[in-house]
């Protein structure tokens, strides 16, 4: 490259001393006849083939036009060449089409240099020779390479921290960008000559190069270049500049042309009426009419000017706050995904803290149910037992709270739809808080005689839990002698849903109005010498509101201070079509007394303590229980059993060696009955997906740690149920 430059140099300084050394008669120097190159015609419009010819003759035009002819073969060829390999870079960089990289006899791109030599014929229709658009293009290419080039340089010697190589490739984009704005402000402060059409075809080929660069963007899944907006935006400012150029030379063009037309018109109409053509009034009018237009001309080269100004000065302006946008939007983006990862953390950490805090409440709340069933304890011991059991529970219920407002704020809480009967789940509510009731002397009452549809599709335990909350909290604040009502009716009906409203109504203590404005937030109590004896977390109200609106509802409050309290929830309900025979077998199942006598029942369970108070809760209730470590054990035992063998599996899901959800795959894949055991999921893995992996993993049935004995029946008996292995008493 250098001796390419270098003989370069010495050609084109050769030239210009040729071209300089003679000068035709009448020229007093070589300034005055290169000057008035435009007005001359033949040889004489030549410089350098005029001295050549003045020099050696006719052999010496030979001579010349042949050096010439080479430099302009090998130029082109040489320029063709390296923008042929350059699209077949692009080809394999699959930047470009396949097409464009496929390689001809000599190990030359043919098919680029083909799509390049049909651009090349099309250029003189724009008014630009081939050779000229060659020399413009090299021009300009080799410009922006320079540029190129020497950022790379600056951005590797910054990378690496090598100084000179940073210096210089600052110094060479800044000559480069220099040399640039210089060959293309033509007239501006330069003689430079590049062509006025080549500022079109250049605009033209930046708005294909745009149209290119969407697509190779679009495809661009490496993301190989890099920030695209510095490129695009480059590409624009380039387009609009070179076409304000572009308006300018035609601009100063034109008004050269038109100012001469006009001229010689009115010396051609002023010879008509008899003045001489060097009269002074015909060559004061020409003069006139000359500098007005270019006046006229310079204007508007001004105005072009300071619009070029303005609409860089505008790009500018909307590049940085591009810049400024994309910048906020990346941040945006990366908050989001921190934010999302720790999301992910907290439900990872929550999911781990509450199978790890479960497990240990298992064996508080087992145990102690284990102690009271003893008919030998004392009354203080058994008093002592009963608190302990009412503790741990309201422990559990805290940890319950803060997990489940944890995952309702993050939205990770999941519904578990299903069949129900809305009226028995409010008599199970009824029988959960009626003994309550009585010991505390509060008048107790359900009614949801105004319901016609019973049967509807509802996570029934949210519901439950909606219920909990608010009729626990009714309990707490009322006194002895007062009045707790719970209403449910039917206040509309739309196709298949029907609208419900459910109000909870206590004569308690009530609550200020200003109390009343914060009271589903999170953690907000009453500060009254009278709440603050009660205990509580303040999570139950927000919890409450989350769960109504995940259920596409409504909660609302009215209270006043010492008369009580409403809470009203309106709930749409998707309505199931009433089925007899299914009510009746529901009613058959409640009244009638399960018998689990002999039935026999394998525990997979890892910790010894589960195990142990498993096997004692379900010997209690008459179950032959037998045991496995691990989700393999279980198989095995599984496997090497007769097909009736046992009648249900209890499952742990966090096993060494297998887990329970692959246990319960490998079980449901054999071939006979074995496959159709029922299998219920006993672990503290408490949330909704838990319940829905185990389905999916093809368990019955969930039993959540702490076992809860009243629910873990009520489980056992509903799936036996179905799999039509219970046995009743009469």
């Amino acid at each position: 490259m250098g001796i390419a430059l270098i003989t370069g140099v010495i050609s084109y300084v050769l030239l210009t001393l040729l071209a300089v050394q003679k000068q035709p008669s009448g020229f007093s120097g070589a300034e005055e006849y290169i000057s008035s190159i435009g007005s001359l015609e033949g040889l004489k419009a030549l410089p350098t083939f005029f001295n050549a010819n003045e020099a050696l003759g006719s052999i010496g035009i030979v001579i010349l036009a042949l050096a010439a002819l080479c430099g302009i073969i090998t130029g082109v060829i040489a320029n063709y060449i390296a923008l042929s390999r350059l699209v077949k870079s692009m080809s394999d960089d699959e930047m470009l089409p396949e097409w464009f990289g496929k390689i001809g006899k000599h190990n030359t791109p043919k098919n680029a240099l083909i799509a390049i030599t049909i651009i090349s014929c099309i250029m003189p229709l724009f008014g630009r020779t081939a050779i000229g658009w060659i020399v413009d293009v090299t021009t300009i290419g080799a410009t922006i390479v320079y540029v190129y080039t020497s950022l790379c340089a600056f951005i590797d010697g910054r990378r690496n921290k090598n100084r000179k190589a940073e210096a210089f490739g600052i110094i060479g984009a800044a000559v480069s960008i220099g040399f640039a704005v210089y060959y293309f402000m033509s007239n501006f402060w330069s003689d430079s000559k590049f062509a006025t059409e080549s500022y079109l075809i250049f605009a033209v080929w930046g708005i294909l190069g745009i149209l290119v660069f969407r697509i190779l963007a679009q495809k661009d899944n490496q993301r190989r270049l890099g920030k695209t907006e510095i490129v695009w935006l480059s590409l624009m400012f380039i387009i609009m500049f070179v076409s304000l150029v572009w308006i300018r030379q035609t601009t100063i063009s034109e008004s050269d042309y038109i100012s001469r037309d006009v001229s010689e018109f009115n010396t051609e109409k002023a010879m008509e009426t008899g003045l001489n053509e060097d009269d002074e009034v015909v060559v004061a009018t020409s003069d006139y009419i000359q500098e007005r237009i270019k006046s006229f001309g310079d204007m508007v080269v001004t105005n072009i000017f300071i619009q070029m100004l303005l609409i860089a000065t505008s790009l500018i302006i909307i590049f940085s706050i591009f810049s400024f946008v994309k910048k906020r939007e990346r941040q945006i983006e990366l908050e989001k995904m921190r934010a999302e990862e720790a999301s992910r953390a907290k439900s990872v950490f929550l999911s781990n803290m509450s199978h790890d805090i479960r497990t240990p409440m298992n064996a508080i709340t087992g145990y102690t149910a284990l102690a009271l069933n003893d008919d030998n304890l004392n009354e203080s011991t058994r008093e002592y037992l009963n608190k302990i059991d009412v503790s741990s529970r309201h422990l559990l219920s805290l940890i319950n709270d803060i997990l489940d407002m944890s995952r309702i704020e993050s939205g990770k809480i999941e519904l578990d739809y299903g069949e129900e009967d809305i009226c028995k789940i409010l008599d199970e509510v009824y029988c959960i808080f009626s003994n309550q009731m009585e010991s505390k002397k509060i008048n107790f009452k359900v009614d949801y005689s105004s319901v016609d549809d019973k049967l509807v599709i509802c996570d029934k335990n949210r519901i439950i839990r909606v219920l909990l909350n608010l009729i626990s909290n009714a309990f707490k604040f009322t006194p002895s002698g007062g009045e707790v009502k719970v209403s449910f009716s039917e206040i509309g009906k739309e196709n298949n849903t029907a609208k419900y409203q459910l109000c909870v109504v206590d004569t308690g203590m009530g609550m200020s109005e200003e109390f009343l404005k914060r009271i589903f937030e999170p953690f907000e109590r009453e500060h009254t010498k009278a709440v603050s004896n009660i205990q509580g977390t303040g999570l139950g109200m927000s919890i409450t509101k989350g769960l109504v609106e995940l259920m596409n509802g409504t909660i609302s409050v009215e209270s006043k201070l010492d008369e009580g309290s409403k809470f009203i929830i309106e709930l749409p309900l998707e309505i199931v079509k009433s089925n007899a025979s299914i009510m009746e077998k529901e009613r058959l199942l409640e009244e009638s007394e399960i018998d689990f006598n002999g039935m026999k029942v394998l525990v997979a369970e890892d910790n010894p303590i589960n195990f142990e108070i498993a096997n004692m809760l379900l010997q209690n209730e008459g179950f032959e229980v037998d045991g496995a470590e691990n989700g393999k054990i279980a198989v095995e035992k599984i496997t090497d059993s007769e097909p009736d063998r046992y009648d249900l599996i209890l499952m742990d899901v966090k096993m060494p060696v297998m887990d329970g959800y692959e246990a319960t795959k490998a079980i449901r894949a054999m071939a006979d009955k074995r496959a159709e055991i029922p299998i219920i999921a006993m672990t503290a893995n408490a949330f909704a997906e838990d319940v829905q992996e185990a389905k999916n993993a093809g368990m019955n049935g969930h039993i959540a740690k702490p076992i809860d004995v009243p629910q873990m029946l009520e489980t056992i008996r509903k799936v036996l149920a179905k799999n039509k292995k219970i046995k009743f008493l009469f």
